[in-house]
C-alpha cells in the first residue's frame, strides 16, 4: 500500500514538473556545485558550456547472516556537461573490487549516462524543481551489476531557507535490469554552510522494494572549498537497521575544468 501510495505521488510530482518546466530559469554558476558526496542529488545544473568532474572512492562493508562482503569503489567518476541553459548531460563510470568469503574480484559495475534537467527556480515558498533521469548500460563484468539496461527517474528539490541553511529531498523510481517492478528511492536532507569554504550534511535516505525488506539508511559528511572551482569531501553512511553490520566511508573531490 505504501509503495502504491509513493508511486502515485511521483508520477503526480513528474506531470506537474512538466508544467513548470517553462518556469525554469537559468542562473550563472558563481562557484563549484557539486553533486557529491551524499547520496542524494542537488538541484543544480551546470551552465550551458560548463564541464566538470567529481570523483573518489569509497569502501562498503556488509555483513548478513554468514556472508561478508568488502566493497572498494576506488574510481567513481562524475563527469557532467551544461548542454543548455537548463540541463546538462552525465556520464558516471566506476571501477571496483568485490571480496565476498574470501574469493576477490575486480571489475567495472555498469556504465550510467544520462540527463539533469531545471525544472523550476523556486522563491519564497516554492522549492527548487530538477529531473534527473539516467540509463545504467551493463559491462562485461557480470559479478557487478544486471546485464540489462536499467533506467530510473528521480525528481530533485531544494529550499534555502536562510544564508546558511538548506531543505532537499527527492523521490524516484529505479529498475535494477533484473524485474520490471521498480524500487522506489526516496532522501531527506539537510545543508549547513559553517562559512564560505566548510559545509555539513546529513540525510535519511531510504530504499522501498517488492522483492526486499525496506532499506533505511543514514549519511553524512563535509565539504571543503578549497577555490571556487575546486572541491574536497568526506563522508559517512550506515544501515539505520544493522549499523555496525552495513556501512560506508568516502572521500573524493569536485572539480570545475571549464
Amino acid at each position: 500500500m505504501v509503495q502504491k501510495f509513493l508511486k502515485f505521488t511521483f508520477c503526480f510530482l513528474l506531470c506537474t514538473a512538466g508544467v513548470g518546466r517553462a518556469l525554469a530559469q537559468h542562473t550563472a554558476m558563481e562557484r563549484i556545485s557539486a553533486d557529491r558526496p551524499g547520496m542524494g542529488t542537488g538541484t543544480d545544473v551546470l551552465p550551458q558550456g560548463c564541464f566538470q568532474w567529481e570523483t573518489g572512492t569509497a569502501y562498503e562493508y556488509a555483513h548478513e547472516k554468514r556472508s561478508t562482503e568488502h566493497f572498494w569503489n576506488w574510481n567513481n567518476s562524475l563527469f557532467r556537461y551544461g548542454a543548455t541553459s537548463t540541463a546538462e548531460l552525465r556520464l558516471e563510470l566506476n571501477g571496483a573490487y568485490k571480496h565476498v568469503d574470501g574469493n576477490g574480484k575486480w571489475g567495472m559495475p555498469p556504465i550510467i549516462a544520462g540527463t539533469k534537467v531545471r525544472v523550476l527556480e523556486g522563491e519564497h515558498a516554492l522549492p527548487d524543481i530538477s529531473l534527473l533521469a539516467n540509463f545504467s548500460i551493463p559491462t562485461s563484468y557480470k559479478d557487478f551489476g544486471a546485464n540489462r539496461i536499467a533506467p530510473s527517474f528521480h525528481l530533485l528539490f531544494s529550499h534555502t531557507l536562510n544564508p546558511h541553511f538548506d531543505l532537499n529531498y527527492e523521490a524516484g523510481l529505479e529498475w535494477d535490469g533484473t524485474t520490471s517492478d521498480p524500487a522506489i528511492f526516496t532522501v531527506v536532507g539537510t545543508n549547513y554552510n559553517l562559512s564560505d569554504q566548510w559545509s555539513i550534511f546529513v540525510e535519511n535516505y531510504n530504499i522501498f522494494s517488492n522483492h526486499d525488506r525496506a532499506q533505511w539508511n543514514m549519511d553524512f559528511g563535509c565539504s571543503w572549498t578549497v577555490t571556487r572551482r575546486m572541491q574536497l569531501d568526506l563522508a559517512g553512511a550506515f544501515s539505520l537497521r544493522q549499523p555496525l553490520n552495513h556501512y560506508i566511508i568516502s572521500l573524493g573531490l569536485a572539480w570545475w575544468i571549464h
